[in-house]
């Protein structure tokens, strides 16, 4: 079973925006000098390759600088998580969309010295009109497809909660529900179904059959029968798995005065993603997300053949 791990590089100021406080990168963030080292010593453990989602103005920081530079020297993918993390990213103007995409990819590929093939939405919000543009400036994949209809009330539940109010985050939108669950190449004028674009869509995993997210934020909440269950399904069904992370699942939220519900303490989550990840290196051949890509380059029938 193919797998890729992913790392969606949030900082703190972008979770402090919910708590009503409009915040942007001023300066080193402990996501980056505490949660990301504690993740490359993981990986580095288990030999493990991964994708960093990096937003483009936290690595226009020079503390920042200095540790994807790192991620990128220990042989770890960096993609494109855009410049400023807005909210309904989706539902911004075309020209602010493509000028997102656009000013973080050209960071990030000075920084990393390698051209940046990947993009994902922030939180996961996706349409048409991205996919057009990612498909224009060159890109070989996308990964903001969440398929599940529990998913797009779960994030609008987390958010309403932090931030002590309604809110109605375009993310994971409930049209994604039925996607296919494998990577697949989106149609360009319905992304849910699979068509002949040259992108390709690489949905995060989740469960089959109940489309449960089975994502670290999940199994934090859940328990790893999540994970393993979840893991075990993908597997009979000859899925690759796009398992997914947050820099701050191994950060100690309460020492910055972010109180996350369900959450746990950092011992609990750091001991969960070790289990996590040890399964993953002994049961999956891991690789990067474009690693991924380019070896299944071809295989026209890899949705197919589950019929998902």
């Amino acid at each position: 079973m193919r797998a890729v791990i992913q790392v969606d590089l949030d900082s703190l100021w972008t979770y402090k925006r919910y708590l009503n406080q409009e915040l942007a990168p001023s300066g080193l963030d402990p996501v980056y000098h505490e949660a990301v080292k504690r993740f490359l010593d993981i990986f580095r453990k288990n030999s493990i390759k991964a994708t960093f989602f990096v937003v483009g103005s936290d690595a226009l920081i020079p503390e920042h600088a200095r540790i994807i530079k790192q991620i990128t020297e220990e042989g770890h993918e960096i993609a494109n998580h855009s410049m400023s993390h807005p909210l309904n990213f989706s539902s911004l103007g075309e020209e602010i969309i493509r000028d997102e995409i656009k000013k973080s990819h050209e960071i990030l590929e000075r920084l990393s010295g390698k051209r940046v093939r990947g993009f994902r939405a922030p939180t996961f919000s996706i349409d048409e009109r991205v996919l057009k543009i990612l498909e224009d400036l060159g890109y070989v994949y996308d990964s903001s497809v969440l398929p599940s209809f529990i998913a797009p009330l779960a994030l609008n539940c987390a958010h309403s909660l932090l931030g002590g109010r309604l809110r109605n985050i375009s993310g994971s939108n409930m049209r994604f529900a039925n996607t296919p669950l494998c990577l697949y190449r989106p149609h360009m004028k319905n992304m849910a179904k699979s068509g002949q674009g040259k992108l390709y869509e690489f949905p995060i995993s989740v469960v089959p059959g109940l489309r449960l997210p089975m994502h670290s934020t999940y199994v934090f909440i859940c328990g790893r029968w999540l994970f393993d269950w979840g893991k075990r399904e993908l597997r009979k069904r000859q899925i690759p798995l796009n398992y997914l992370f947050h820099g701050i699942d191994l950060l100690d939220t309460a020492k910055y005065d972010l109180r996350l519900p369900f959450f746990g303490s950092l011992e609990k989550r750091k001991s969960m993603c070790e289990y996590i990840l040890r399964r993953l290196k002994s049961e999956c051949e891991l690789m990067s997300t474009l690693e991924l890509i380019e070896k299944m380059d071809g295989a026209h029938d890899f949705c197919s053949a589950s019929g998902l």
